[in-house]
């Protein structure tokens, strides 16, 4: 072949769950935690999670923005607007910070769980909101109070 030698690198546009984890530099996990909750635009055929790049591009670009997608390219972390919670929801936030703070030593996201009847996986949204809000911190496995 003359000048076709070299293969220009194909760039998919339907990804799978590993596909996109490696696109957004996010575990599979995760993911498939945010496809299942809806926040991710994807479809699920016969079990298995597929998305078009072009709607993950899109879905970015409303969550970073023009000067967000700059500075993250720039390797400054983009500063991304915290939705505002339910009522409900806002209420089960301060809870798990009441009990965080309560625990001045540590606490871990199973105990809390336990504390409040419920399963720890759905509550890590929770903490991470306070982490990002500066309210707790995490060292290991444990969350700790930062002072108010």
């Amino acid at each position: 072949m003359e000048g076709g030698d070299e293969m220009a690198e194909e760039v998919k546009e339907v990804l799978t769950a590993e596909d996109l984890a490696e696109y957004l530099g996010f575990s599979k996990n995760w993911v498939y935690r945010k496809a299942e909750a809806g926040e991710l635009p994807g479809v699920k055929l016969r079990k298995r999670w597929r998305f078009k790049r072009s709607m993950i591009d899109k879905w970015l670009e409303e969550r970073i923005g023009v000067e967000g997608r700059a500075k993250a390219e720039a390797g400054v972390k983009a500063e991304t607007k915290v939705e505002e919670l339910p009522p409900e929801a806002a209420e089960l936030k301060e809870r798990v910070l009441g009990l965080i703070e309560a625990h001045p030593e540590g606490v871990t996201l199973p105990e809390i769980g336990e504390a409040l009847g419920l399963s720890w996986r759905g509550l890590t949204s929770y903490v991470r909101r306070l982490i990002d809000e500066g309210k707790v911190r995490k060292e290991g496995r444990e969350y700790f109070p930062v002072g108010r």
